[in-house]
């Protein structure tokens, strides 16, 4: 197994605050709307904080996967 890095730089006309509370604090939120034919829900166990458990369910093939933080 070995490390893989990817750096990309992108320029964007939003504040650098609203990105990141869109693409980390708020993505959970976010994909379902954006992604209605790939992520049916998200659903939060926890308070976001080390040890919390992501429910992802899939819409299209209606499967499910966990995320642990």
């Amino acid at each position: 197994m070995g490390v893989l890095t990817f750096t990309e730089e992108v320029a964007s006309s939003l504040p650098a605050g609203k990105l990141y509370k869109g693409f980390f604090l708020d993505i959970d939120t976010i994909l379902p709307k954006i992604l209605p034919d790939f992520i049916k829900s998200i659903e939060i166990e926890g308070d976001g904080g080390v040890g919390t458990i992501k429910n992802v369910t899939l819409a299209a093939v209606n499967k499910l996967f966990l995320q642990r933080v």
